[in-house]
Order: structure tokens, then sequence, then C-alpha cells
């Protein structure tokens, strides 16, 4: 038991770190979009979500679970991670807009939008998006490998 809660330790320091390079990406989509691109608020934000989920599923699918046998194949996966994220966006997108129009800083209302979700997102993914065959058996071989790419 002890090995897989190292090991989700270690996935959880993955996600959490490939979280926050999503965080530069869609921030700085966002920024380019609106202020280099004049793209309006309300299409701005849904895409540079979009690009920040795209790039934190190919860096959790290869570092962060990269070391699970999985029951899911890759589109299975990649469609998941897309619902998932659907609904953090959403919770992101009205975040935004509720306290943009409440008269925050709209880079600052989007980054409180991101960081709701953070927490549930790791939680459902390792379960559903990353689902592994076997936990126990698989739980030492995960942890040995995120030990080896930390290093």
């Amino acid at each position: 038991m002890r090995s897989i809660l190292n090991a989700r330790v270690v996935e959880f320091f993955c996600f959490s770190v490939v979280g926050c390079s999503g965080i530069a990406v869609n921030l700085g989509a966002y920024y380019a979009f609106t202020r280099w691109l004049a793209v309006p608020m309300t299409l701005a934000s849904p895409m540079a979500i979009e690009l920040s989920v795209l790039w934190n599923f190919a860096l959790n699918d290869r570092w962060t679970f990269g070391g699970r046998r999985l029951h899911n194949g890759l589109a299975a996966r990649v469609g998941r991670f897309h619902a998932v994220s659907l609904v953090a966006g959403l919770m992101n997108y009205s975040i935004l807009l509720l306290l943009a129009k409440a008269g925050w800083w709209d880079m600052a209302a989007n980054l409180v939008g991101i960081a709701v979700g953070a927490l549930a997102k790791f939680a459902v993914n390792s379960a559903w998006t990353w689902r592994e065959l076997d936990a126990d058996s698989q739980a030492s071989t995960t942890f040995a490998v995120r030990e080896e790419q930390i290093q």
C-alpha cells in the first residue's frame, strides 16, 4: 500500500509540474490572442484552454503516467482527458467571465479559474483516463520510473 501511495505522490508532483507548464501555455496564449491578435476575451479564453489541454495531455501521457500499463488506448485517453478538461475548462471560463464582470483584472481572474479544479482533475484523470491494468503490481515500477525521471 505504501508503494502505491508513494507512486501517487510522485505522479501528483509530475501532474502539478505539467499543470504549471499548462498554466503558462494558457496565459501566454490568452495574452497573445487578446493583446496581439485582438481576439475577444470570450473567444480567446476557450482557444487558450484548448491549447493548454493538448499540451497537458501530451506531457502527462508521456511523463506523468508514462510508466503505467493501461486499460485504454491513445484515442480513449485523449477523449477522456478532454472530457475531464472540458468540465474544468468550463469552470475556468465561467470563473473568468464572472470575476472579470465583477471588475477583476482578467489575467488574475483567468488564473483563479485555472486553479479551481487541479486536485479533482488529478483524481479523475488518475483513476479514469490513465487507469492501470493492475495497480498493485505497477505501483513499485511506476515509482521507480518516476524517481529516475526526477533525478
